[in-house]
């Protein structure tokens, strides 16, 4: 598992995902299924999981916007 500090609106929030969790980043242009290090960055993100133990979040599913 990896752990990464992403904004929120009510602060930073420590995210925690797998090496095989994917992102779809979805662009004017289309869309592609990229790794979460493959994310653009200032892309603006959503992510679907569960609260995890010692404040952080596990994601099963990211969606990056450009």
């Amino acid at each position: 598992m990896v752990n990464v500090e992403l904004l929120h609106d009510s602060g930073d929030r420590s995210i925690r995902y797998g090496g095989d969790t994917r992102t779809c980043v979805v662009s004017d242009s289309g869309s592609a299924l990229v790794t979460v290090a493959e994310r653009p960055g200032g892309a603006t993100a959503e992510v679907e999981g569960v609260e995890a133990r010692a404040g952080c979040f596990d994601a099963e599913t990211t969606i990056a916007f450009q």
